[in-house]
């Protein structure tokens, strides 16, 4: 397996052995390519799988057929039957509903609810005695809540609770600058890859139109959306930082 990192993936470390242009793509020759995004060179050898990276398929351009793709790996039964009649429709591609492979250690109940948040208030000095509020905003600005709920978080930063606050690495870093600003004995801005162990951990989760929404969704504890622009019921979705 070889790696190759384009576009905001760059941001990431890479887990395993990196290709770093399209020559060395071309004489690495793979029989198939995963692609977590909507484009990927044609010329490049190899079947190309759609794996997406994210559970919002209300995305703008989710359901767009680039042509580039050979079979596309669907996370459920809503997003199957929508690509299923597409792919009648178009005949060049094929579709097989695989699940959401990030969401396994859940469902094999690989954390205990009560363990997990011990573990997260030793590990960011929180106290035991309050529930723990996890803020993950998406970050593109015209969907990101991070601005407009800023100062209704600072003023819950008030002994209550305790605060988890968790950036997408490409979040403006002024926006991240402000909230580390906030950061006391309740409240923390952490730089973690992996949201799962925090979510495990979680009395509540508070984002917006993120697709970490649905991946809270089978913990089955409390979601608060700000301005959700799909399925508004899969948790509170409130309209103004007021009623945070």
């Amino acid at each position: 397996v070889k790696w190759f990192s384009a576009s905001s993936a760059t941001n990431y470390p890479c887990p395993g052995d990196q290709l770093k242009s399209n020559e060395e793509v071309l004489n690495y020759n793979p029989d198939a390519v995963f692609v977590p995004g909507n484009v990927v060179p044609h010329f490049w050898p190899g079947l190309k799988v759609q794996i997406f990276h994210g559970l919002d398929d209300e995305v703008r351009g989710f359901y767009n057929i680039t042509g580039f793709f050979d079979l596309y790996c669907t996370t459920g039964p809503a997003m199957t039957e929508k690509f299923s009649i597409i792919a009648m429709q178009k005949k060049h591609f094929l579709v097989r509903e695989t699940g959401w492979p990030k969401l396994d250690p859940v469902y094999k109940n690989r954390w205990i609810f009560g363990d997990q948040k011990d573990q997260l208030i030793d590990q960011y000095e929180l106290n035991p005695e309050l529930p723990i509020i996890l803020y993950a905003p998406t970050f593109p600005r015209k969907y990101t809540s991070a601005q407009n709920l800023l100062d209704a978080i600072k003023k819950l930063k008030n002994g209550k609770y305790n605060w988890i606050i968790k950036f997408h690495s490409l979040m403006d870093k002024s926006v991240q600058e402000r909230y580390k600003q906030l950061e006391n004995e309740n409240l923390r801005v952490v730089d973690e890859l992996n949201i799962l162990p925090i979510m495990a951990g979680s009395d509540i989760m508070i984002t917006d139109t993120s697709s970490v929404a649905y991946e809270f969704l089978p913990f089955d504890r409390p979601l608060v959306t700000f301005q959700a622009i799909a399925r508004k019921n899969k948790g509170i979705n409130i309209q103004n930082p007021t009623e945070l």
